[in-house]
């Protein structure tokens, strides 16, 4: 039996848990789902897992494959005439990142029909409410189905950019472990090892950023004259800087996420050297 969770989107874990999107789905009288999938799923049998789900319930769907394993503007325009032609009332995506980052600028230019992708390129510029959409990831290294990002190739000019919205963020997030059954190894494989990146970069960040409250507790506490307002700076600072630390360290990705050409593995390198150096300075003050 699967878990439902309920955060600031929800989300369903384990055995059984894509027998939820069409209960989900007629509950709140959706009638036709646009499925978002991309060629290798619907040939290795993965996408009739959940297909297979709408067509015992009779829940209408229109399938859209035309995605590249990074997502193009053509792709999401095809799938915006798609979605218009099916009569489709919602988004299901299954896949890897390619499938759901493609269903998010389906949605985005959905909600902005006199809004280019271009134009969304950035941080909070789709500001609209998608179309309702469920995300089920059919790998270990995505992590699409709760993010606020989709990256999207112009392939004319080979510029690969992220538009970065609260409102991309899925609705729902269907983790259901029998769906990743099935996958060629080396698909799995390499997944895999994405997972474990991101969690690695993750752990490269919580380590520089446990530096940064030291230092600047050790700089507050040296300006401090009187023994109990140093007490007393420092006690502020224990409160705020384990919150405070995270926020500007997000912040900041996020900032040059939303510059040109700016990769999120390059954004997190600048951070990355920007503390180590602030990490510097203060050991030399």
């Amino acid at each position: 039996m699967a878990d439902r969770i309920v955060l600031n989107t929800i989300s369903y874990h384990g055995h059984g848990a894509i027998e939820n999107i069409v209960p989900e789905l007629t509950a709140r009288g959706y009638k036709k789902a646009f499925v978002c999938s991309d060629p290798d799923l619907i040939k290795f049998g993965v996408t009739k897992k959940v297909t297979d789900l709408l067509d015992a319930a009779n829940f209408a769907y229109a399938v859209y494959s035309e995605i590249k394993p990074n997502p193009t503007i053509a792709n999401v325009q095809d799938g915006v005439a798609a979605f218009k032609a099916a009569e489709a009332d919602c988004i299901v995506t299954i896949g890897g990142g390619s499938s759901m980052d493609c269903a998010k600028g389906v949605g985005a230019r959905l909600a902005r029909p006199n809004k280019s992708l271009a134009k969304m390129e950035g941080i909070l510029h789709v500001m609209h409410k998608l179309p309702l959409l469920i995300a089920v990831p059919t790998t270990a290294g995505t992590g699409s189905e709760t993010t606020l990002a989709a990256v999207i190739t112009d392939a004319d000019t080979h510029h690969k950019y992220a538009i970065n919205d609260f409102s991309l963020i899925p609705h729902y997030a269907v983790l259901e472990p029998e769906v990743t059954v099935g996958l060629p190894p080396q698909l799995t494989a390499t997944t895999g090892m994405d997972a474990l990146t991101h969690a690695a970069t993750l752990l490269g960040i919580t380590v520089v950023g446990a530096l940064i409250p030291t230092v600047v507790k050790a700089n507050i506490a040296a300006n401090f004259k009187s023994g109990d307002v140093t007490l007393e700076g420092q006690a502020i600072v224990d409160q705020i800087m384990p919150s405070l630390v995270p926020v500007l360290v997000v912040a900041g990705i996020y900032f040059l996420l939303g510059k040109k050409k700016m990769t999120s593995t390059k954004a997190i390198l600048i951070i990355m050297v920007a503390s180590i150096v602030f990490y510097a300075i203060g050991l030399l003050a």
